[in-house]
């Protein structure tokens, strides 16, 4: 078994089974395993998921049983749907802080919110995800969802509380350009950039006046 497939079932291994025992008949790390393959190879939605099952049994195999073979997409959506979020979360980080990921000091991650594609299921809405994305690494280092998108605010602090970003250049677009979030990402020793707009009417315009008085003196040197 590889050692990342190895680190990721070892890792959620203690994640809560929220399934009465008549009910498991696929066991997690099972569910698990043929999920987040599935999601590294584009699926999109629960039933891309059973397909990609079915056609890379074989290849599942090579790590576990599978010795009922693929769940179903409502088999997933049913398990997925009663997991803890809170634990699965943070079991996450846990992974992806065992991979190998290099310093990150000095180094990109990108946080940025959107609305997943192909993610609402029955009457909730689409998923909306704040993510934290290590650019030189192409990892997706954590997410935190959020119900509208002006909750972004609070999900953003949220975020960064996960995550080990001391010497870390974050960058966020204007909607986390808050002295709030500015004031964390520095207590977390790391360092920031930040889009600034029309939304902070005065920073804004005190910003556009210094860049136009240094460019006018730099005009009047030459």
């Amino acid at each position: 078994m590889s050692e990342e497939i190895s680190g990721f079932l070892d890792v959620f291994q203690q994640l809560d089974d929220p399934r009465i025992d008549r009910c498991k008949f696929y066991p997690v790390e099972e569910l698990l395993l043929l999920t987040l393959c599935g999601v590294i190879c584009g699926c999109d939605g629960w039933s891309d998921i059973e397909l990609f099952g079915k056609s890379k049994l074989d290849f599942l195999r090579h790590y576990l049983p599978f010795n009922n073979g693929v769940p179903s997409d409502d088999t997933l959506r049913r398990f997925f749907r009663r997991v803890d979020p809170a634990q699965f979360q943070e079991l996450f980080v846990k992974w992806v802080n065992t991979l190998s990921l290099g310093d990150l000091k000095n180094k990109v991650i990108a946080v940025d919110g959107k609305t997943a594609r192909g993610s609402r299921d029955g009457d909730k809405k689409a998923l909306h995800l704040v993510s934290a994305f290590a650019s030189e690494a192409g990892l997706v280092l954590g997410q935190q969802a959020t119900a509208e998108k002006s909750n972004e605010i609070k999900a953003i602090p949220a975020l960064l509380n996960w995550l080990d970003i001391r010497g870390a250049i974050i960058t966020i677009d204007a909607m986390g350009c808050q002295k709030s979030i500015a004031s964390q990402i520095v207590e977390q020793e790391g360092h920031y950039v930040l889009a600034l707009k029309g939304n902070h009417s005065e920073l804004h315009d005190d910003v556009k006046t210094y860049f136009d008085v240094r460019t006018t003196a730099s005009k009047d040197q030459f």
